[in-house]
């Protein structure tokens, strides 16, 4: 579990800067004691409800559930591996199927890292500035046109290398560790 910080750009224009400290979860942490969590005062939760094509998070329906249980608001975020805005928008449809049984209290988050670029790399794609920003716009686009409030999330050495500063125009920031 990492600690996150959640930055609304917009409101940060405003002199009003939005940040909350929580957790994030996936299958790596294993089964994890959501009372415990909510014991130690933990207050949400972003959590990973899958990566790539398709592949749901093995815990992702066990730590919603027992995020709902306990009343700790949650978002998610699907880690992306997508080298298109086509793939970014597939990724976004298998992700709102995902979690539409659930009350998803933050924003729904796709997270381009580094991992994303070596995948990429590794299938003959070139992650330019340009194409990052375009897959992270597709993919929120696709959720904003499903109700919810999207965001973007990567490591804080990648925000200005692999993303057009229009984005923090546009979407909420997450950035992992900070």
């Amino acid at each position: 579990m990492g600690r996150m910080t959640y930055i609304d750009h917009k409101k940060v224009k405003d002199g009003d800067l939005v940040q909350f400290f929580g957790i994030d979860v996936s299958g790596s942490q294993g089964n994890i004691d959501w009372e415990e969590v909510k014991r130690a005062g933990v207050r949400s939760a972003m959590i990973r409800a899958g990566f790539g094509s398709g592949s749901i998070d093995v815990q992702f329906r066990r730590n919603a559930e027992g995020c709902t249980r306990q009343g700790i608001p949650f978002g998610v975020y699907w880690l992306s591996y997508a080298w298109s805005p086509g793939m970014a928008r597939e990724e976004a449809r298998q992700c709102l199927e995902t979690i539409e049984d659930y009350k998803v209290d933050y924003p729904v988050c796709i997270y381009f890292g580094r991992d994303a670029v070596r995948y990429a790399a590794s299938r003959g794609v070139a992650v330019t500035k340009e194409l990052a920003t375009r897959i992270v716009e597709a993919f929120c686009e696709s959720v904003e046109g499903q109700g919810y409030t999207a965001m973007y999330g990567t490591e804080p050495d990648f925000l200005e290398s692999m993303f057009d500063g229009r984005l923090r125009e546009k979407y909420p920031l997450w950035i992992q560790g900070v």
